[in-house]
């Protein structure tokens, strides 16, 4: 007998409500007795074997200090992730606008200075003439900077007479003052124009097309020269100057007029930075140890000073006495006296 699609659904009902009788029939406290019964044994079995195997009871313990310690660094590790995160220094931005560059920014920038490269000079005209022997008399100066294609500043002294003496060099970089920004140096700063530039605070110097080469030379070899600040110092074997611009001037007065001694030099440049020292001689003397002499003993003979420049004041101050010495001691004493002279 051929079944409809009716009768194949109806079958199909009857056989859904069978199965389900069949579940309505199993007791579900009893499939938990049972999952539960499961794991008992799981756990009862598992404590057994570690009461009655050794080694199974060594490879656990392992096994758990194994975990606790990859656990411990994991958390440090992941203590310490955190703690940088949350004390990162924040940036900083500052909306404020500024002509100053950052320190860090400014050593990297590279100054362009190819607009100026040159040789630039100021010439100045002393007050008086100064006289180096019979051959060298000195009334006008020079300062001269010369600028390379490299960034490099070089500056010099120069005088027909006394030559060309380098007083500093250094490489131009960006300096920030007073708001300011500047093209300059470790210690000066300068602003630029055609044909021109200009210490700040300082002199101007011009393009000087004459000078096409700079050599270092020092015609007088008797004569040093120093450098401080906006003075030069010249010392000669009996003088001290300084020049200032178009001044030029001794701190060594008249008081300290020597008279004696027979010296080829008696001023000496120290050890000691911005000092000098020199001798005077009291009286007329050719000789310190002249045993013919039978003057009083007690008789001043020489007297050793020295002297600084200060910086502060761009000038020397006043000399003060190191040792004086008399007839009957100075000749035992002069040889050391003078070797602290040079000192």
């Amino acid at each position: 007998m051929k079944k409809t699609k009716k009768d194949i659904n109806e079958i199909k009902k009857i056989e859904n409500v069978e199965e389900l009788e069949e579940i309505e029939d199993v007791n579900p406290t009893a499939i938990i007795k049972e999952k539960l019964s499961e794991h008992n044994f799981f756990f009862v079995h598992f404590m057994k074997r570690l009461k009655t195997d050794k080694f199974y009871l060594f490879s656990f313990i392992i096994t758990l200090i194994f975990l606790c310690i990859v656990g411990t660094v994991k958390v440090k590790q992941s203590d310490g992730v955190l703690y940088k995160k949350d004390n990162k220094t924040p940036e900083v931005t500052n909306s404020n606008d500024t002509t100053l560059t950052p320190a860090d920014e400014t050593k990297k920038e590279v100054v362009d200075v190819t607009d100026y490269v040159g040789t630039y000079s100021k010439e100045f005209i002393l007050d008086n003439v100064i006289n180096f022997g019979e051959n060298c008399s000195v009334d006008t100066y020079k300062y001269i900077y010369q600028i390379q294609a490299d960034g490099k500043i070089t500056k010099y002294f120069y005088n027909s007479c006394i030559g060309t003496i380098k007083i500093w060099e250094d490489t131009f970089k960006y300096n920030n003052a007073n708001g300011a920004r500047y093209i300059g140096t470790s210690n000066m700063n300068f602003t630029f124009s055609t044909n021109k530039i200009k210490e700040v605070d300082g002199s101007t110097f011009k393009i000087d097309k004459e000078i096409s080469t700079i050599k270092e030379s020092k015609n007088i070899d008797e004569i040093d020269i120093s450098f401080y600040g906006n003075s030069t110092v010249i010392m000669t074997n009996t003088n001290l100057l300084v020049i200032n611009n178009d001044k030029v001037s001794s701190p060594i007065g008249e008081e300290y007029n020597n008279n004696g001694g027979n010296l080829t030099q008696r001023f000496y440049k120290s050890s000691n930075e911005y000092q000098y020292n020199f001798i005077v001689f009291n009286k007329t003397v050719e000789e310190v140890c002249d045993e013919s002499n039978t003057d009083d003993e007690n008789e001043l003979v020489y007297t050793t000073y020295s002297i600084r420049f200060d910086s502060s004041s761009d000038n020397f101050l006043e000399p003060k006495k190191v040792v004086s010495r008399t007839k009957s001691d100075s000749c035992k004493n002069y040889k050391k006296d003078i070797a602290n002279l040079k000192e």
